[in-house]
């Protein structure tokens, strides 16, 4: 898995940012990658003990045209992002201090307008 931090300008307000690839072959196996995905990472959080949760919702395909499907937790905010990409599955996890508030959802708007498929 790679990390990478993007810093804001206050020196607690990092997002720290995990991606993964999962390959699958078939199309039915890949939606099920997919949902299979999904629900790994909400029990991984359930396990660590975060109550508060927003909705499991799909990411706005607008904004870098893949379909996928985002949900956040509280205190410390974490939480994922999981795109389908051609047979294989994008997973994108996120970390940042609750002092990061609002500040923080400016960027990671921008980090999901920006990624592009080459």
């Amino acid at each position: 898995m790679k990390c990478s931090v993007l810093r804001s300008a206050k020196p607690d307000n990092h997002l720290y940012l995990c991606k993964r690839y999962v390959s699958s072959n078939s199309r039915s196996h890949r939606k099920y990658q997919s949902r299979n995905t999904v629900s790994s990472l909400q029990e991984k959080y359930e396990a660590e003990g975060y109550e508060e949760k927003g909705e499991l919702v799909n990411a706005p395909i607008e904004e870098n045209g893949l379909t996928g499907e985002m949900q956040y937790y509280a205190y410390p905010v974490n939480g994922f992002y999981v795109y389908g990409v051609d047979g294989h599955v994008l997973v994108i996890t996120y970390v940042y201090p609750l002092v990061g508030g609002d500040r923080m959802l400016p960027l990671l708007e921008g980090f999901r307008k920006s990624i592009r498929l080459e």
